[in-house]
This record gives structure tokens, sequence and C-alpha cells, in this order.
């Protein structure tokens, strides 16, 4: 089997955590990677992704050079969020010919925020035979095309149900701060005012792209963000709480079609399980003919879904027709266990 050459753009920890696993598929070859900050150029790609041996690839700070579509089958890309801020990337990889998989939210759904970028990327991706994808976990996977998918065992659906409990924990402190922790509720309304407080990123993609696919004719998406507080003194990890401040926070949105919920997507951040009602776990439901209920105990992190999803997606890309993609236009991915894995018939 002749490997898939892959360039990594963007070595943030899951760039560095894409690399690992692409280099331990048999199919996938790693033949370079880019990294605009400082204190990566030069360096042996092995040693900033701390892999066993060294790799002798140094690592680039530019794109120069590097995109010959010759050498290079497919760019992984995961620099940033937002499309707009993507854009001058994405279209580099696109005019040098080749494919790209991205992890930028936006791009999971780009027409939701940036309608226009989203037509000016298809109609280049098109121009030069290529394939543009936003992938990940969430969006891209466990809020949108795992419902998809389920929601083909109905004869109708009515309603679409979806919560995840996150362990902040497992995410490491840096996310404390961001999400209110610590903070009485008057601290965290006003970070929420301020624009301090973190927000999930993909609500609307997941929304929207639910409703593409399925045809529910979501019109808008509604987002709340309320804050779930400690009932009594604690202490998780080295993080000392009071009675009374923010020990985690839910974020919801709801897909609106004129005044009735049609879709509601959840997320509860939590350090204390017992401050969260409930199960701790991804539950899905769909509402309909007939009812579908699914639950995945504990809940899948979010890190290592988006590198595996990505990572998977790679070999289904480079077999797709030109244009700008979402992860429901392609076949369903597999882990890359393989060479058969590869192998998809068009």
């Amino acid at each position: 089997m002749k490997p898939i050459r892959v360039v990594q753009w963007g070595l943030g920890a899951l760039g560095r955590s894409m690399v690992r696993l692409m280099l331990e598929k048999q199919g996938l070859q790693v033949v370079g990677a880019i990294e605009s900050r400082k204190g990566f150029a030069g360096k042996d790609l092995g040693k900033v992704v701390e892999w066993s041996d060294a790799l002798n690839i140094q690592v680039k700070d530019t794109h120069k050079g590097l995109l010959k579509k010759s050498d290079v089958d497919v760019v992984v890309h995961a620099t940033t969020s937002f499309t707009r801020e993507v854009i001058d990337e994405i279209e580099t990889i696109v005019e040098a010919g080749i494919d790209c998989i991205t992890l930028s939210e936006e791009m999971a759904f780009p027409e939701v925020n940036e309608p226009d970028l989203s037509k000016q990327i298809d109609a280049l991706a098109r121009r030069y035979g290529v394939t543009v994808l936003g992938a990940g976990f969430n969006p891209g996977f466990i809020l949108d095309s795992q419902i998809i998918m389920l929601s083909a065992c109905c004869h109708r659906v009515e309603k679409i149900e979806a919560e995840r409990k996150i362990n902040l924990a497992a995410l490491g402190e840096n996310y404390f701060r961001p999400i209110g922790i610590g903070l009485n509720p008057q601290g965290f309304q006003t970070g929420i005012n301020q624009g301090t407080i973190m927000r999930h990123l993909g609500f609307k993609e997941s929304a929207f792209m639910l409703s593409h696919a399925i045809g529910l004719e979501i019109d808008s998406v509604q987002e709340n963000l309320e804050p779930i507080i400690a009932s009594s003194d604690k202490v998780i990890g080295k993080t000392s709480l009071k009675s009374g401040t923010v020990t985690g926070c839910r974020h919801s949105a709801s897909g609106m079609k004129g005044e009735t919920e049609i879709i509601k997507l959840s997320h509860f951040y939590y350090l204390d399980p017992t401050d969260v009602k409930g199960e701790i776990c991804d539950l899905l439901k769909i509402i309909g003919h007939p009812n579908i209920t699914t639950k995945i105990e504990p809940e899948i992190l979010s890190n290592s879904g988006a590198v595996a999803v990505a990572v998977n997606m790679i070999p289904i890309l480079t077999k797709a027709t030109p244009g700008l993609k979402r992860v429901f236009d392609l076949p369903i991915p597999s882990c890359l266990m393989g060479e058969t894995a590869y192998i998809r018939r068009s």
C-alpha cells in the first residue's frame, strides 16, 4: 500500500497529538510540519512531538517550499478556530493543489457564520481539483454526524436532544479561569457580559449540520450560559472552592424553527460530579418514530476524539470529489487499523 503523504500545519497540543497518531498508522507518512510560533523552526519534529526517535523532519515556520503537489497529498491544518482567520492558510493549501483537513471549529459548517467565504473556498477547491473538509469531534462527530447516522433508523424525526458532561479537571487548570471557576454568580454574569467567559465554539455549526442533513429546517440558534454553584466548600486537586461560588457551567443551544425548539444541545462543564444531576456520560436522544436514546459512558474526551476523527478521515478525503465538504457529505470513517480501512468504493 502506497502511504498517504501528510504535512501537519500547526503544532499546538492537537497538532502534536495528530503527528504522533499518524506515525502509528502504516498507511500515513508524515513528510513535513509548519509552526509559525517562535521556538519551533529548525527543530526535529520527533523532538517537538516527543516521539521516541528523531524523524529527520525539520519544522518550518513557513509553508514556502514545503507545499508541493508532487510531494504532499494532504495537509492536516490546526491553527485557530475561525474561518476568517484561517482563510489565507486554507487558500494557500488549495492553490498548491493539495487536499486539506482543518480542525477550525467554524470550518465544520462555515455557511453559518461566513457564507460568502464558504462559497469562496468551495469555488477555489473545485477550480484546483482538491477537497477541503472541516473535521473534528465537537463539532464534527459527537453532537452532529453520529446523530445524523442514527437518524437513518427513523421514519421521522421531531426533535433532537444531546448533552455532554465534561470533566474540567481532565482538561487541565488552564480551562478553569475561562469557564469562571471560583467566581461568585455576579462575577460570572459580568464575565458573560464582557465576553471573558469562554463559550463552546461549534454549537451553531452542530445544530445547523443536524438541521441541514436531516431536513429539520431550523432558522436560528439561541445560546444560554449559566453557572453551576458549589453547595459546600470543597477542594478539587489544587483548587479550593467556597460554597456559593462557580464550580462549573452549563452551556446550551436551542435550534429553533420559528418559536419551536427542534434541537437542544448542552454541555455541562464540571469539577465535582456531585454538582451535576444525572449520569456522567454523552447522552443522545432522537424523538420521533422510533424514539432512540444512546449513552456513552464515560464521556469521550474532546481532544482525543478530535485527533482521531481528523486522522481517520484522511484516506476518505483523498478519494472525495473536489470542493468544500462537511463530514456528513463523506463516507463513514473508521479507525485505521489495517490496509482495508483505507479503501472506500466510490
